[in-house]
């Protein structure tokens, strides 16, 4: 079984909205956007967290994601470095414009992975 429901949100949703939110399928990975050393830039118009409960994945069945929006592009995420990171932004902000930059970092926790996290441009 997958379920999947909005947790939280930065907008008002119609039902139509959250139904959308919740299929994931063409948002676009940041764990695959995002790419060694490149980064990418993008002006965050809203985000969501979802609740995801599935019984085909690998590891925890119970999970979160975010999404962030952008005008037309919608980028999703399970990173809670990214998320704490962006969050942080988001709140200080309070609503004015601004554009962020997303790259990865090497862990000082686990040799030869990376992170995904953002700061602001």
């Amino acid at each position: 079984m997958f379920e999947c429901r909005v947790k939280e949100t930065s907008m008002e949703l119609t039902k139509r909205a959250e139904l959308m939110l919740t299929d994931t399928s063409k948002a676009m990975k940041l764990d695959k956007v995002v790419n060694g050393e490149e980064s990418i830039v993008i002006k965050p118009t809203d985000y969501a967290i979802l609740d995801v409960h599935n019984d085909k994945a690998k590891g925890d069945k119970d999970y979160t994601q975010y999404i962030i929006l952008t005008d037309g592009d919608s980028f999703i995420t399970g990173s809670e470095s990214f998320w704490n990171a962006f969050k942080h932004i988001w709140d200080v902000m309070d609503g004015d414009d601004f554009e962020v930059e997303i790259y990865k970092l090497p862990s000082k926790n686990y040799e030869g992975k990376d992170f995904l996290t953002c700061s602001i441009v």
